[in-house]
C-alpha cells in the first residue's frame, strides 16, 4: 500500500544512527506479492487485521498504552508504525536483555547448505516456556514498482524460517547462568544476494493461547 515507503523511511533513518535494533518485514501480499512465503501465512494471523499496512510490533512487547494516538490504547502488541510511533515504541524497549544469544555454524556455496548453532546464557531466571525463533532476511531487494513509489528497495525482508514461526521450545532450564544450544540446517535459495543474507535469532515467549504473550528477549 502507498503508506509503506514512507513509514520505512522513518524507520531507515532511525537506524542509521541507531543499531540497537533490528528490522524484520513480513509481507502481507495474500501469496501475490513476490516477496510472500507460505511460512508469512501464521505471522499474519498474529498480525490480525493487516488489511491494515504497515503494522508493527516491537519486541513483540505488549505495554496497554496507545501507542499510535489513535483511538484506544492497542489490545495486542500490534500498532500502526506510521509517523513517530514506531521509533517512540523502539526508544521504550531500550534495556538490558535478560539473555544472550549468538549464532556460529557454516556455509557450503556449492551445496548453499547453510548449518548453524544458536547458544545462549540466562542472565536471569525466566521460569516459563520460551523457545528459539531463527528467520532468514534479505536485505535491499530490487522491484521497479511497489506500493507507489517507484524504484522501492525492500528492506530486510523475511525469506524463511528454520524454526517454528511461533518458536522451537528451550527444554533445558532456563534460570539464571544456565546455557543452551539449538542446531539448525537449512537450504538458501541460489537466487537471493548471499552479501545480503542475515541470520535473526531470537527468544520468545511460547504461549499459543495468548497473543500478548509471545515477547521477544533479546
Amino acid at each position: 500500500l502507498s503508506e509503506t515507503p514512507p513509514v520505512l523511511k522513518v524507520l531507515e533513518k532511525y537506524y542509521e544512527t541507531n543499531h540497537n535494533y533490528y528490522l524484520l518485514c513480513h509481507h502481507a501480499g495474500f501469496m501475490t506479492d513476490f516477496l510472500t512465503i507460505p511460512e508469512h501465512a501464521p505471522m499474519l494471523a498474529f498480525f490480525g487485521d493487516y488489511t491494515t499496512v504497515p503494522r508493527g510490533m516491537v519486541d513483540r512487547h505488549y505495554n496497554g498504552l496507545n501507542n499510535d494516538n489513535v483511538d484506544e490504547p492497542e489490545q495486542t502488541p500490534i500498532f500502526w508504525t506510521g509517523e513517530e510511533y514506531g521509533i517512540h515504541r523502539i526508544e521504550g524497549r531500550i534495556e538490558e536483555a535478560p539473555v544472550t544469544v549468538n549464532i556460529s555454524g557454516d556455509f557450503n556455496p556449492e551445496t548453499n547448505k547453510l548449518n548453524i548453532d544458536v547458544t545462549g546464557k540466562f542472565l536471569q531466571d525466566l521460569n516459563r516456556e520460551v523457545g528459539i525463533v531463527i528467520w532468514i532476511s534479505e536485505d535491499n531487494i530490487p522491484e521497479q514498482y511497489q506500493a507507489g513509489a517507484e524504484n522501492f528497495i525492500h528492506r530486510f525482508s523475511s525469506r524463511g524460517v528454520l524454526t517454528d514461526v511461533m518458536g522451537n521450545k528451550i527444554t533445558t532450564s532456563t534460570h539464571a547462568d544456565d546455557t543452551f544450544i539449538q542446531s539448525y540446517s537449512y537450504d538458501i535459495n541460489p537466487a537471493w544476494n548471499k552479501d545480503e543474507l542475515y541470520i535473526l535469532a531470537m527468544v520468545v515467549n511460547i504461549n499459543p493461547s495468548d497473543i500478548n504473550d509471545r515477547e521477544v528477549h533479546n
